[in-house]
């Protein structure tokens, strides 16, 4: 947090883990949990085991007693298994890893799904440009 002591009075109290998500989703769900899940993207995952499965995924959803917010790219499939949740697309920035430089980039199709209602300004969503890393800001300013 000293890296973004802006964001710190927002973040106070918040519990990050790094773990498989189903053992998280199944430690700490309640009607005052909120948790953001950020998965491999489908088809850009850098092999078959980072790949998340979907139906897997979905099943776990369903049944989430607090909040939640999913962010994947925009494919098809995607938005088929999830039709019964929220949406929001919006331009984002892709990059892999760090390993390209910025002449890499790309823009592609973000899409974020819940299980509440709500919206972004997609005019807030904007980039933080140091040096060749990009760095998404807005979500945690929306």
């Amino acid at each position: 947090m000293r890296r973004f002591p802006s964001f710190q009075g927002r973040l106070r109290g918040v519990k990050l883990e790094y773990q498989d998500y189903q053992d998280t989703i199944e430690k700490y769900d309640g009607v005052e949990t909120f948790f953001y899940l950020d998965p491999w993207y489908v088809g850009l995952a850098p092999s078959n085991e980072c790949e998340i499965d979907l139906d897997e995924l979905l099943l776990i959803l369903i049944d989430i007693e607090g909040k939640f917010l999913l962010s994947f790219n925009d494919a098809p499939i995607i938005r088929e298994k999830f039709d019964q949740f929220y949406f929001q697309s919006f331009d984002a920035p892709r990059r892999f890893a760090g390993k390209y430089s910025k002449e890499d980039s790309f823009q592609a199709q973000e899409l974020l799904i819940a299980n509440y209602p709500f919206s972004i300004d997609k005019s807030k969503v904007q980039l933080l440009r140091k040096k060749t890393s990009y760095k998404q800001l807005s979500l945690l300013e929306v």
